[in-house]
C-alpha cells in the first residue's frame, strides 16, 4: 500500500512539474515576443521623434533596458502565480467533484 501510494505521489508531482513548465514556456515565449516586436516598434518610433526629444539621446540605454525589464517582471509574476495555483490542485479530485 506505501508503495502504490509513492508510486501515485511521484506520478503526481511529475505531473504537475510538466504542466508547469509547459505553461511557463508558452506564456515566457509570447512574453519575448512581445517585447522584440515592441522594441523594433520603439526604434522606429524614437527614430522619428529624433526633433522632438530634447535632451535625451535617441537610444537612452537606461530607459530601454528598463522598458524591457518592468514588463519582463510584470509576466514572470502574472504567469507564475496562477500557474503554481493550478498546479496544486488534483484534477481526478476536480473532475470527481464535478
Amino acid at each position: 500500500m506505501k508503495l502504490w501510494s509513492r508510486v501515485k505521489s511521484l506520478m503526481r508531482n511529475l505531473f504537475r512539474k510538466q504542466q508547469v513548465e509547459s505553461q511557463l514556456d508558452d506564456e515566457v515565449r509570447a512574453s519575448a515576443l512581445g517585447l522584440i516586436l515592441g522594441l523594433c516598434a520603439c526604434a522606429g518610433a524614437l527614430r522619428a521623434m529624433r526633433s522632438v526629444l530634447y535632451g535625451v539621446g535617441v537610444y537612452d540605454t537606461s530607459t530601454i533596458v528598463a522598458v524591457v525589464l518592468v514588463p519582463a517582471a510584470v509576466t514572470a509574476i502574472a504567469t507564475a502565480a496562477p500557474t503554481l495555483r493550478i498546479a496544486g490542485i488534483d484534477p481526478a479530485k476536480t473532475l470527481r467533484e464535478e
